[in-house]
């Protein structure tokens, strides 16, 4: 299944020739299953660079979406914001 995944993201990014290097974001992460422990390697086995960071599967996300930045911890608005400076950083000047 990864490598047909990984086979579609490759044939996608050569038909729409992006001329920005295509980036893997790992979203809605849950960080209490073996898949979290295996998340190195299947990076490695997606034909595209991926992000350092990830978000979390939080249902903290939901409620910011209704009650505003505010109301997420602190921790989860640092986890976004790394996220948001990661993708910033890889965009064209």
């Amino acid at each position: 299944m990864l490598i047909f995944v990984s086979q579609l993201f490759l044939r996608q990014r050569q038909a729409m020739q992006r001329t920005t290097p295509t980036r893997v974001l790992f979203n809605l992460v849950q960080t209490s299953n073996r898949f979290f422990n295996e998340m190195s390697g299947i990076a490695r086995e997606i034909p595209f660079p991926t992000f350092k960071h990830y978000l979390s599967r939080l249902t903290a996300y939901q409620v910011a979406q209704i009650a505003g930045w505010k109301a997420l911890p602190a921790k989860h608005r640092e986890e976004v914001i790394k996220v948001a400076m990661e993708i910033a950083q890889q965009l064209p000047r």
